[in-house]
């Protein structure tokens, strides 16, 4: 545990160098002191320590993914392949479906989100984009849209979760009279 907090706190320290030697190179902005870059620090230590112990509490959704892939795919190769394509092409097309064109940061809260006055997204790399996040989306959920994350998070969890359990039961079903491993 030591480990772990002396390697959070090297972190937060160097993001906060890092923001030092910025401020240094700007001249409207003025240096930072040492009240301010430990605060800085405290700062960066806290938010970094949350985002850690969040991915540490979905370990167990990875795991689980992790095995339904590895499992299935240790029976079934071809039909994995087939299985990990229609969901690429599924959440891809989900993408394009929320009309989510290429990535505009200042418009809503979201990360990425769509210019309406664009209308339809029909431009290349408005579906390279989309092909792209269906590629995110075989592994995590990104909020993309902005629109409703929490209804969008909890669909694509629930959809993730069905996948897995076929996966698993598939792999269950072939395996009888195999080893199970």
């Amino acid at each position: 545990m030591t480990s772990v907090t002396a390697s959070l706190l090297t972190l937060a320290w160097s993001v906060a160098s890092f923001v030092r030697a910025v401020r240094l190179c700007e001249p409207a902005l003025g240096n930072l002191s040492i009240l301010d870059l430990v605060l800085l620090t405290l700062s960066h230590f806290c938010s970094i320590a949350a985002v850690s112990l969040r991915l540490y509490l979905l370990l167990p959704f990875f795991l689980l993914q992790v095995m339904s892939f590895s499992l299935f795919a240790s029976k079934l190769l071809v039909a994995f392949v087939m299985v990990v394509a229609f969901h690429w092409v599924l959440m891809s097309l989900w993408v394009l479906s929320q009309l989510l064109c290429f990535p505009r940061t200042a418009s809503t809260r979201a990360a990425f989100a769509h210019d309406r006055q664009r209308g339809l997204c029909h431009q290349l790399d408005d579906v390279l984009y989309a092909g792209a996040m269906g590629l995110v989306f075989l592994f995590t959920f990104v909020d993309v849209g902005g629109v409703a994350p929490k209804t969008q998070s909890l669909m694509y969890h629930v959809l993730r979760l069905l996948e897995e359990a076929v996966l698993l039961t598939v792999w269950w079903v072939r395996a009888v009279g195999a080893a199970r491993y």
